[in-house]
């Protein structure tokens, strides 16, 4: 009998199982990855593949299983056909890309359960399927990001999202996502993509050793200055006797013998809300926040130079109270490079608190 037909005949069959019947065959469930590459020539080359404009194309779309990375099928289209519709012809589940490089939804701060997890994958999965799916096709699909859910507690999810509306029972055992259950899902994928960016910089925050300290500083120092600058321009009244206040107590601090790191460190923050962008008061928050976890060896840099900061502060805090952009930025740079050159010496004369890892 011929292969094709034969296959045909197994498929038919095996649609037909029950639920049981199906656990019972194991059915191994195949992933699926696809790709693609865009050609493009001039009209008279392929005048039959409109692309853009003058240019004229092909697209082949190449396949491959994750077990093995091989090309497994390769198939030509013109250039503006998507790798979507194509790969949903194949013998395989259909897995994008971005799905194989989501980060581990665990970690992701959404979620306050297991179920919140499923939900979301089961929404996800159901979306990119043309077609309605039942509880046993999903949970292959779970399966690939290593969750373990029955096909019994896969169908009790699922009437949960039935009755929220965003899902839809269509026959017996099969659904398909609704309009709401759409929107729903996209705005969620949304929150994480933000969520899962605030955890990378927050990360990315966190020295791990010296020369990371170093290079966060100098990036730290390009974007102070331009803090520095702006708040020349934007700064309220509020805030210029906020500076004068810090600088004041900077002094003081001195004055007495007191340790004037606190007024130090909060003089940052003041610049940064004179500015009156809160991207930027956010952006030097975190790296603000992630120096004062550090030991307290690092903090010594601040200390031993207390009293020729307390003048740049004085003169930073001048220049913008005088509306001085440029001398702002000057004072500022000049302040920043202090602390860096400060860092450098304590990094070369191995003077510091940092083990590499």
């Amino acid at each position: 009998m011929d292969y094709k037909v034969l296959k045909q005949i197994f498929e038919l069959v095996v649609s037909k199982c029950n639920r049981a019947t199906r656990r019972t065959l194991k059915i191994p469930k195949e992933l699926l990855i696809v790709d693609s590459t865009t050609i493009t020539v001039g009209e008279t080359r392929l005048p039959w593949a409109v692309y853009h404009g003058e240019r004229y194309g092909v697209k082949l779309h190449v396949s491959c299983t994750p077990e093995t990375g091989m090309p497994l099928k390769v198939m030509e289209s013109t250039g503006l056909a998507h790798d979507g519709p194509l790969g949903e012809k194949g013998v395989f589940v259909l897995i994008q890309n971005d799905d194989l490089e989501n980060a581990d939804l665990i970690e992701m701060d959404l979620f306050s359960s297991k179920a919140d997890i499923v939900n979301y994958l089961l929404l996800r999965y159901l979306l990119k399927m043309k077609e309605p799916v039942g509880s046993w096709v999903l949970q292959g699909m779970l399966e690939h990001k290593n969750v373990t859910v029955s096909t019994a507690t896969i169908g009790r999810f699922l009437k949960s999202l039935d009755a929220k509306g965003y899902t839809e029972l269509v026959g017996a055992q099969v659904r398909v996502i609704t309009n709401r259950g759409v929107q729903y899902v996209n705005e969620l994928s949304e929150k994480l993509r933000r969520e899962k960016l605030q955890k990378r910089m927050m990360k990315a925050a966190q020295p791990q050793n010296p020369q990371e300290l170093l290079d966060i500083m100098s990036a730290r120092k390009v974007l102070e200055c331009e803090m520095a600058r702006l708040a020349a321009i934007r700064a309220k009244p509020a805030n210029i006797k906020a500076l004068e206040q810090t600088v004041e107590m900077h002094a003081m601090c001195l004055d007495n013998c007191d340790d004037s790191t606190a007024p130090a460190l909060d003089f940052h923050g003041k610049v940064a809300e004179a500015s009156n962008i809160r991207f930027l008061i956010a952006s030097l928050d975190i790296l603000m926040n992630e120096e004062l976890k550090l030991e307290p060896r690092f903090l010594e840099v601040t200390r031993e130079r207390a009293a020729e900061y307390a003048l740049h502060h004085k003169l930073i805090a001048d220049a913008i109270k005088n509306g001085d952009a440029v001398e702002e930025e000057n004072q500022m740079r000049i302040h920043m490079d202090a602390i860096i050159a400060a860092l450098e010496e304590r990094v070369k004369t191995r003077s510091f608190f940092y083990q590499e890892k």
